[in-house]
């Protein structure tokens, strides 16, 4: 069980920063959190310089005074210099971090972004959930959620996550699963039926993505499914232009075996075309607190109150 106490928020003072910034005065509002708050400087040849204290410093001062001015606990802020995807791991192990909060976003054409190498590598390798910022619209308010499953546990951690996100910003919920493409002796194993291989493995997946939803009730969020067919990511990133989701939340790692429908390989596929902001989750939920609906305590509040659990 783990609590959002301890949000990182990485910052590069670019727009993305930016934005991930106002994300994180929305999270640590609703969750009672801190914020420890870092500025990464890649090393150059014939380094150590001197910092510049007015080039450096200022700007991350000026990131803390308006996150306390908005009622927001800051903790600690550092630069650092160092690799920056390596350093903001170290420094979620250090703090022992709930949530790192990265600007990600680098502009590919007029309408199109892709996430950064430093975005990309954090998602990967850290042992905590990343939310991702996309720079620019649509700006991360929680009010238009997609979820991504493929069944796994582990993007069952995501859908809770993404079902008390609604909850807290009383935003909607849209719960995407991608049947994909398979060859016929791929469904035929999978479904040991040689006759409309194909088709019975659909009707296999569909008849999973049922018995998955009912594990997870949703009854008290504005929700509604889509079944899509076709490459995971091309899917994922049509449904969030449709929806015009803020954020999509997926788990970082999923559904094995013939198929090898990966959320880990299918999020860095996303990445690559970010339609939107990007949660990851892995083993671990963020989100805690009771979702089946049944609690006598109101969510909202329940989250806002100090301590409120993510779930582990």
């Amino acid at each position: 069980m783990r609590v959002l106490k301890s949000i990182l928020l990485a910052t590069d003072f670019q727009p993305a920063s930016q934005d991930a910034t106002n994300v994180a005065v929305e999270l640590a509002t609703a969750f009672g959190s801190h914020i420890t708050l870092l500025h990464v400087i890649e090393p150059v040849p014939n380094w150590p310089l001197p910092l510049n204290e007015d080039g450096k410093q200022a700007p991350l001062q000026k990131v803390s005074a308006a996150l306390v001015e908005q009622k927001v606990q800051v903790a600690e802020s550092s630069i650092v210099v160092g690799p920056p995807a390596n350093t903001i791991l170290n420094k979620a192990q250090e703090i022992n971090a709930d949530l790192i909060l990265i600007g990600a976003g680098n502009r590919t054409g007029q309408f199109r972004f892709s996430g950064g190498p430093t975005a990309q590598t954090v998602i990967e390798q850290a042992s905590q959930p990343v939310l991702a910022v996309r720079p620019g619209h649509p700006p991360v308010k929680f009010q238009k959620i997609l979820c991504p499953v493929d069944q796994s546990s582990t993007s069952a951690q995501g859908l809770r996550n993404a079902i008390r996100l609604a909850h807290v910003f009383g935003g909607e919920l849209v719960i995407l699963t991608v049947v994909p493409e398979v060859n016929w002796l791929t469904a035929a194993v999978e479904t040991r039926q040689f006759a409309d291989a194909r088709t019975e493995y659909e009707l296999k997946w569909r008849d999973e993505f049922d018995q998955f939803l009912a594990t997870i009730p949703t009854q008290d969020v504005k929700s509604q499914t889509e079944i899509r067919y076709g490459a995971p990511d091309e899917q994922i990133i049509a449904t969030a232009e449709k929806h015009q989701a803020d954020v999509m939340i997926m788990g970082a790692t999923g559904r094995t075996g013939l198929v090898r429908v990966l959320l880990g390989s299918t999020t860095r596929r996303v990445l690559e075309r970010l339609p939107c902001s990007l949660l990851t989750v892995k083993d671990e939920d963020i989100m805690g607190g009771s979702v089946s609906g049944r609690s006598s305590v109101d969510p909202v509040a329940d989250a806002r109150g100090a301590g409120s659990e993510f779930v582990g």
